[in-house]
């Protein structure tokens, strides 16, 4: 059985007024700019809180604003 938190973190996910947006796993390490997404949106990370208590229900604390993404097609 594969430990997902062997290859990334699980995420908390607030928006910049503090609502809560979920939870989702990312990639390590996550920074700024990278993606996250749940079952809500895609969101662009904005704030990192990685420094949690080791073993806490989730890795990490993230401030995110909504994506824009756009698609080009050829």
């Amino acid at each position: 059985m594969i430990d997902l938190r062997e290859i990334g973190a699980c995420a908390h996910l607030y928006d910049a007024s503090g609502d809560d947006l979920g939870f989702c796993h990312l990639p390590t390490p996550v920074v700024p700019g990278d993606l996250a997404a749940n079952a809500d949106g895609i969101f662009r990370v904005v704030a990192v809180v990685d420094e949690l208590s080791p073993g806490a229900a989730i890795d990490l604390l993230a401030v995110v604003k909504p994506a824009h993404l756009v698609a080009v097609a050829r």
